[in-house]
């Protein structure tokens, strides 16, 4: 599989289900989820959720209030899935800056 093969892996919408659960070490998100939709936002982050190895990180960069451009951070309903290992806002964006351990 692709994954074993390589250290990184960029990663397109299109094939984001055919990535085997349970092996991912990291997942990054960055500026993109806090401008779609409930819909799609909940589509990805199940699928870094089952994605992601136990114990492995999911690291998100996106806006933490909803408004009319999208869902925002505080709104995502994944949190009781992962320990946060950091959350702080200094960054060029303004953004909420999170780091999240998978439990099981």
């Amino acid at each position: 599989s692709l994954v074993l093969e390589y250290d990184f892996i960029i990663v397109p919408p299109s094939v984001v289900e055919k990535i085997p659960s349970a092996s991912v070490d990291l997942a990054i998100n960055s500026a993109s989820l806090g401008f779609m939709q409930h819909d799609y936002v909940k589509y990805y982050l199940e699928h870094i959720y089952r994605m992601l190895r136990p114990r492995g990180h999911f690291y998100s960069l996106n806006k933490e209030y909803s408004d009319h451009l999208g869902i925002g951070f505080y709104s995502w309903g994944f949190k009781g899935s992962y320990l946060t290992k950091l959350m702080e806002y200094n960054n060029r964006f303004s953004y909420a800056q999170w780091l999240g351990e998978k439990v099981e």
